[in-house]
């Protein structure tokens, strides 16, 4: 979701847990994060556009969501070819169990294909903190 929609469903979606947890105290208190987790989830909903637009600002070239491994076909977020440079934005998807343990293989099946990674949370990217990383890599490696 972009611009508008996604600051209708964030309004939606805080006032239903906020309602959620005035009606069901007993309930929401087993869920004391549900709040922060919702917003911090919104936020990195389109993270990788942010980063996007921040290496296009800066004038790099890279391939977004660029497939490799034919066999899983996995998805990298942003590819530097000429580098051999991987980046990944790590959200609330990459916490659960099962989703762990896949990007543990993929991040192992780059190591042995010599493809450089680097890792990001979303506040990395608001802050800028990984395109000052990605730019340091590039440079450094010409």
């Amino acid at each position: 979701m972009e611009g508008r929609a996604a600051g209708v469903a964030h309004l939606s979606n805080t006032k239903l847990i906020r309602n959620y947890k005035r009606r069901h105290p007993h309930l929401a208190a087993r869920v004391p994060d549900l709040l922060p987790a919702l917003k911090q989830a919104e936020a990195e909903g389109d993270i990788n556009t942010v980063l996007a637009r921040q290496l296009d600002h800066a004038g790099v070239k890279y391939i977004e969501e660029h497939r490799f491994h034919p066999p899983r076909r996995w998805r990298l977020d942003f590819y530097f070819p000429v580098w051999r440079l991987a980046v990944e934005i790590e959200g609330l998807n990459h916490r659960k169990r099962d989703r762990y343990g896949r990007d543990l293989e993929k991040y192992n099946t780059l190591s042995a294909d010599a493809v450089f990674l680097l890792r990001f949370t979303a506040p990395q990217v608001h802050d800028e903190t990984a395109l000052h990383e990605i730019l340091a890599y590039l440079e450094a490696h010409p």
